[in-house]
């Protein structure tokens, strides 16, 4: 970030008016056509399914709002598209107003807004105290010390209980390493290090035991409170 854009100045409101989305569904299978009969030809329009009716809804500064639902519910799709990352499929549209402070978001917004992904991406080798170095090298103010960005990482790493396995390294699914609830904070933990003014997490307590899934809510509800921040997250249900 440049000086005249370091992060935590002034706070985001995010308001969707009748958003609807079409996703594309996927074709059948190889035995689903030999088998059901199901297919299409090459020249057939991509069948589409409706993830979102309408929906509408708003998140202030200062809230922390959930949204609740089960699988294909739309959650993650109503998240990609307040987040301008729609994954619509082939043929998919999307229709609706997402608005920011009560207008058409600015070009540059996207600077302001943190995305906790369903799916974690991390270099494996990293430990997770090399992770958060790059990322607060990357993330923070130019103009901050690296001694202010060190403090910075620990501060958000205590938060989220995460001081204990710095010197980890992340692994993954052929690497011993985190375990699937710690890189889920890990993941938070990264969006959280220039503390977005608004901030969307998909699905961000899947993984984790009640405790460290109180724990992780009891960190977001600060940060929208004593922050001024808007928070929107789903729950699987």
């Amino acid at each position: 970030l440049d000086d005249d854009a370091e992060a935590g100045a002034g706070s985001l409101r995010l308001d969707w008016e009748r958003v609807t989305a079409h996703v594309g569904a996927a074709p059948p299978s190889r035995l689903e056509r030999v088998f059901c009969g199901a297919g299409r030809r090459k020249d057939d329009a991509p069948r589409l399914k409706v993830a979102l009716d309408a929906a509408s809804g708003s998140v202030a500064p200062g809230e922390m709002a959930c949204m609740l639902g089960p699988s294909g519910a739309g959650k993650t799709t109503l998240l990609s598209i307040l987040g301008a990352r729609p994954q619509l499929g082939a043929g998919g549209s999307w229709m609706g107003r997402v608005l920011v402070n009560n207008a058409a978001p600015r070009k540059l917004w996207l600077r302001d807004l943190g995305f906790v992904m369903q799916r974690d991406i991390f270099f494996d080798t990293l430990t997770v105290g090399q992770e958060l170095a790059f990322a607060a090298a990357t993330r923070l103010p130019r103009s901050w010390t690296p001694e202010k960005r060190r403090q910075r990482a620990a501060e958000v790493a205590a938060q989220l209980g995460l001081t204990s396995v710095l010197p980890s390294k992340i692994g993954s699914a052929v690497e011993r390493g985190l375990s699937g609830g710690e890189v889920k904070r890990l993941n938070i933990c990264v969006e959280l290090l220039n503390d977005p003014r608004l901030l969307l997490l998909d699905e961000p307590l899947t993984g984790l035991d009640s405790s460290r899934a109180f724990s992780v809510l009891e960190a977001l509800r600060a940060r929208a409170t004593a922050g001024h921040r808007a928070i929107l997250l789903s729950v699987h249900q």
